[in-house]
């Protein structure tokens, strides 16, 4: 049955240990996906799989001498709409098989069975893997086995929940040698709501801030680019005009504040790469509207957002939108009650940094600046002039001497 073939080599991609002298078990690659569809997968045709995980196991012997080694694998669940707790799955103990060389396992080899891989280095090149039988096999019943597979079915896709693998490599005599275990979380990638700022256009919802905090709600989505290069958050800002527009979603499509210049598409928020890995990226639940490559939001208009999530599956990325929420800006920075920034205090209010930075270099010049120099950084913390924190009053003192041509310009830094 194709479930039970998932799960039986479901064993070999989830593993990245090694197992004993020479005999060694590495990964090659593996993609993060957010949902796996039964579809996407061929058991008459391998090669038509999704290739999406790439393992080794390989043993070498000076002599050329196989070992025996057996394979154990169980897998348990969580699956709270078929109320299993920790509840086993599948498991399978095979006998003892000699094993010498390279067997390379792939997404690609799903559906087959042992004595049909073969080695893909080594002395035995070419020849199938010496498969030797099941010593002991045991699943859940076989009613509670088919109300899964129909809802597999049904859903085209793994049900939500946890699965725990445990896998342990044995010797001849069954004597444990190592072993491992993974937790895999399959949640639904469809989860996507908006937090703040705004709402429904009947709330009438308002903001005292022109860089406001966009805060969504989604399923963790984490991928690799080599897999898909375009997953991740992306976000549009638009400004809604009532007498314009005859909805927030012509309001969406019209000309943006973000991208800008307007390209027709959403701006691609930036990922933050995953410690420990080479290419693996985690998306934010957050973005700070940016003070470059964007065109400012004003004070006394109301503007729409939406948020886009692309993510990775065995049929490639999938792409799924938030709703579409609408807020008004009814004050800047300096009015938005803790935010205030008292010119007197050496705190900045980007704000009017941006506009003291137009009236120096000029609009296009500064978002020339935001796209090379500046680009990624945010306005946040203090300006310092000649080592010394100065506070807006003293900069917007300097901008009108700079514009008088009282003083004149050295050089601009960032820190």
């Amino acid at each position: 049955m194709k479930f039970l073939k998932i799960c039986i080599f479901i064993t070999y991609f989830i593993v990245n240990v090694s197992f004993a002298q020479n005999l060694q078990f590495s990964e090659d690659y593996f993609y993060d996906l957010r949902a796996y569809h039964l579809a996407d997968f061929d058991f008459d045709n391998k090669a038509m799989n999704p290739d999406f995980f790439s393992y080794t196991l390989s043993y070498n012997h000076p002599e050329n001498k196989p070992k025996k080694i057996a394979v154990e694998f169980e897998m348990r669940a969580n699956l709270p709409a078929f109320g299993l707790q920790d509840t086993r799955l599948l498991y399978i103990l095979t006998n003892p098989f000699p094993f010498l060389g390279e067997v390379n396992l792939t997404s690609r080899d799903l559906g087959q069975e042992f004595d049909q891989l073969q080695y893909t280095g080594g002395p035995n090149l070419g020849e199938p893997l010496a498969f030797n039988g099941i010593e002991r096999r045991d699943h859940i019943s076989k009613s509670k086995l088919n109300e899964i597979q129909n809802e597999i079915i049904a859903m085209g896709e793994l049900p939500q929940g946890n699965y725990v693998f445990n896998l342990a490599i044995y010797d001849q005599n069954y004597n444990r040698l190592a072993g491992h275990q993974n937790i895999v979380s399959i949640t639904s990638s469809e989860i996507l709501d908006l937090i703040e700022p705004g709402g429904a256009e009947s709330e009438d919802l308002k903001i005292f801030t022109t860089y406001p905090v966009f805060r969504w709600d989604m399923a963790a989505l984490r991928w690799s680019r080599s897999y898909c290069q375009n997953c991740g958050i992306y976000i549009r800002v638009s400004e809604y005009l009532p007498d314009e527009h005859n909805s927030p979603e012509e309001a969406l499509d019209s000309q943006s504040n973000l991208p800008f210049p307007d390209n027709g598409d959403f701006y691609k928020i930036e990922a933050t790469k995953v410690p420990g890995t080479d290419e693996t990226y985690r998306a934010p639940d957050y973005f700070s509207y940016p003070v470059g490559n964007a065109k400012p939001l004003e004070s006394g208009h109301s503007y729409v957002w939406q948020i886009k999530k692309v993510f990775p599956t065995s049929s490639g990325s999938a792409t799924i939108f938030s709703p579409i929420w609408i807020f008004k800006v009814i004050g800047s920075n300096q009015n938005a009650g803790n935010l205030s920034m008292n010119s007197n205090t050496n705190q900045i209010n980007p704000d009017k940094v941006r506009k003291i930075l137009e009236e120096i270099l000029g609009f296009q010049e500064l978002q020339n600046i935001y796209k090379s120099e500046l680009q990624g950084y945010q306005m946040t913390g203090e300006i310092y002039l000649n080592n010394r924190i100065i506070g807006m009053e003293a900069l917007k003192n300097i901008s009108e001497k700079i514009l008088s041509n009282e003083i004149n310009i050295k050089s601009i830094s960032v820190k």
